[in-house]
């Protein structure tokens, strides 16, 4: 019998990668993160207002989710305005493989002696 994995299980896998890799990441609520995945540190919030306008903060990682279109990809805000780069590709996957795919990185970096 296998396990469910779910939109929960998919962001903990998220908040796990990016923390390895010194990223800072936001939740699906756009608060920033950064730290441990498992004792986070609040760092601010993924769009401010600065007069009239809104600026994003360069460099945060965020979880894209659509069940419509299948599943999860990382994207990287790319500039201030709100462009986004998927550093790892535009598939997208469903929860179990996505978590799948992070736990591969993670034995990666394991392997490769980064510590995780």
């Amino acid at each position: 019998m296998s396990e469910r994995y779910t939109k929960r299980d998919a962001y903990m896998a998220f908040a796990r990668l990016a923390s390895a890799l010194g990223k800072t990441w936001s939740d699906d609520h756009g608060e920033l993160w950064k730290g441990s995945a498992y004792e986070p540190v609040a760092a601010g919030q993924l769009w401010l207002r600065q007069g009239s306008d809104n600026v994003a903060f360069v460099g945060a990682w965020m979880l894209d989710h659509n069940s419509v279109y299948g599943g999860f990809v990382i994207e990287e805000m790319y500039n201030t305005g709100g462009g986004v780069t998927q550093p790892f590709g535009s598939m997208r996957r469903n929860a179990r493989e996505f978590c799948d795919a992070v736990y591969f990185a993670e034995n990666a970096l394991r392997a490769a002696k980064v510590p995780a």
